[in-house]
């Protein structure tokens, strides 16, 4: 493998495959027959070249032709490859892509996922203080009511029957209750 090969694959599964990607390298194309074309140019063109026609192409009127028609074949066999190369860079470039979008709209679900989280957060922290105020107020009232109580049975004739009739005083739950009425 030379050295250009060895930093394409790389570039295109060493460094995506860091990062969690999951890439399969299609074989570059096949340039070989663009070299063929070249030789094959170089071969038919290289007799004009020679001492022989060197007199004949210093004349502008024979150099231009010349000169365009070379670089037109040229022209065509480099842009042949050219289009091979990006059609397979696209290829490649097609997978991270469609990989970039699957992350892309995952991320974005667990944001809002996230978001749902946090809002549902604040609601049950923002539900759990108005509890804790509403046990607050209940045992401020059953305290109230265990005041009340008291003064009722001072106030009741110390008879045997009254005291069977009145109900024995309420205690407002103590801690314990509390966190398993939490819980």
């Amino acid at each position: 493998m030379n050295p250009l090969e060895a930093l394409r694959t790389y570039a295109l599964l060493g460094i995506p495959a860091g990062l969690g990607f999951g890439l399969s390298l299609e074989p570059p194309p096949a340039l070989q027959r663009f070299v063929a074309e070249l030789d094959l140019i170089e071969s038919g063109y290289v007799q004009y070249l020679g001492l022989n026609h060197a007199l004949r192409l210093s004349q502008p009127r024979f150099m231009a032709p010349f000169r365009l028609m070379l670089l037109s074949k040229l022209r065509v066999v480099f842009e042949s490859a050219a289009g091979e190369v990006d059609q397979w860079n696209r290829t490649a470039s097609a997978q991270v892509d469609t990989q970039l979008g699957e992350r892309r709209r995952a991320f974005r679900r667990r944001n809002e996922a996230l978001e749902r989280i946090q809002l549902a957060t604040g609601e049950l922290e923002q539900r759990i203080v108005e509890l804790d105020a509403q046990d607050a107020a209940l045992q401020l009232f059953l305290l109230r009511i265990d005041k009340l109580a008291e003064a009722l049975r001072m106030q009741a004739p110390p008879e045997s029957d009254a005291q069977d009739t009145i109900a024995p005083p309420i205690t407002p739950p103590g801690p314990a209750l509390r966190q398993q009425a939490h819980a």
